[in-house]
């Protein structure tokens, strides 16, 4: 189920952190806490599920970029929303 895979890793940090602008991964890595490995899992599945877009940057084509679409922008406004219920009770 598509829930229980976005429950699986930090999905909402990773959005948060791309809605300020797009990030190489080892930045977004940083960010998050999380290593090169999980960063990569990570961002491979929001980009199967549409939230992000990735390319390589043009100075340093080693260098791999991560953006939120906006697809991700909707989805987090969705977890935002999801927070406030929840923090105010059913």
């Amino acid at each position: 189920m598509v829930v229980e895979d976005f429950l699986r890793f930090k999905v909402y940090h990773v959005l948060r952190e791309l809605e300020k602008g797009p990030l190489i991964m080892r930045v977004l890595g940083r960010r998050i806490g999380a290593n090169g490995s999980n960063v990569f899992r990570y961002v491979e599945k929001l980009e199967f599920y549409g939230l992000v877009e990735t390319f390589f940057e043009r100075e340093y084509p080693y260098r791999k970029i991560v953006k939120i679409t906006r697809k991700g922008r909707r989805f987090l406004e969705k977890l935002r929303e999801l927070d406030r219920v929840l923090k105010r009770g059913w």
